[in-house]
């Protein structure tokens, strides 16, 4: 008898890689102290552990978090990000973590209008997408905060 595949579809396996990674970076979490945890964090592996556990918890607050992280200059923290956002929202938007850079600050592009639209859970939470360039998800909320506050022109000298 022929052995069957544990998972019968590609998106069966997504759903176990996502929600198995997710276990695994929460389970690594405990160990981590809570100043360096999170998606401000400056350890690329304590920034990999908050998004498994914003999927997790299905954490939408995390949300513009995870937008941010798309675009990383790691394309395992963009792929990261945008599994985490495909799971939580059923959407990629046409981001691809592999795809060509212009390519993918289009459909960062795609990503922060949705939210600012109002998805859910959108700008009604006090939660903004701030794009920031390469390392997006190194930076805290404080200094994506400040940055917002930031005259335009400000903005056209990255």
């Amino acid at each position: 008898m022929p052995m069957r595949p544990a998972f019968p579809t590609r998106a069966g396996a997504q759903k176990f890689s996502v929600g198995a990674l997710a276990a695994l970076l929460v389970a690594a979490g405990c160990s981590i102290p809570p100043e360096e945890q999170g998606f401000s964090s400056p350890s690329p592996g304590a920034r990999a552990r908050a998004v498994g556990v914003a999927v997790a918890a299905d954490d939408r607050e995390a949300i513009p978090d995870l937008i941010n992280m798309l675009g990383s200059d790691d394309p395992g923290h963009r792929m990261l990000a945008i599994r985490a956002l495909h799971r939580m929202t059923g959407q990629t938007l046409g981001y691809a973590h592999d795809a060509p850079e212009a390519d993918r600050e289009r459909a960062i592009g795609a990503w922060v209008a949705w939210w600012q639209a109002g998805a859910p859970d959108g700008p009604s939470t006090g939660s903004s997408v701030v794009r920031t360039g390469g390392m997006a998800d190194h930076e805290g909320a404080g200094a994506r905060a400040e940055r917002s506050a930031a005259p335009p022109a400000a903005d056209q000298e990255r």
